[in-house]
């Protein structure tokens, strides 16, 4: 087992709050698909977003939690993998945002809050991941 020597925890402890992060992601990729997959005509109600657009944006949060699952669940966390989960997920962000300043769409307030939440909850993920992201360059460098 390698040790870190600055802390001396096992490298592996460096990969157990990243994998737990990308899992909750994934959860909530996932949980947050569902109605926006099964539920988008009472959700176009509600938010005043089109149904096209909930539909396709639901169903493109299962290929990333698969993603997020794939890299999570391996022996090694990949640090790839985050990067690209991170990418991904200020990807969202700014297309969320988009959705707000732009007059691409016209959501109501409940509809700009549904986006500015998730993207707000989104931006904490990519935080987190980001931040685990250089713990596992630093735990690199110092072996």
């Amino acid at each position: 087992m390698i040790i870190l020597e600055e802390t001396m925890m096992p490298i592996s402890n460096y990969f157990a709050p990243l994998r737990n992060v990308l899992l909750t992601d994934a959860a909530a990729c996932v949980f947050m698909s569902v109605p926006m997959i099964f539920a988008t005509r009472w959700l176009e109600k509600i938010l005043n977003i089109p149904s096209a657009l909930l539909f396709f944006a639901g169903i493109c949060l299962l290929p990333v939690a698969i993603i997020m699952v794939f890299v999570a669940t391996r022996k090694s966390v990949s640090r790839n993998g985050v990067a690209l989960v991170v990418a991904g997920n200020i990807a969202w962000v700014v297309a969320s945002l988009s959705l707000i300043v732009t007059d691409w769409i016209a959501p109501n307030f409940i509809g700009v809050a549904f986006i500015g939440c998730q993207a707000a909850a989104v931006t904490v993920f990519a935080l987190l991941e980001y931040t685990g992201l250089c713990r596992l360059a630093l735990a690199a460098k110092i072996n």
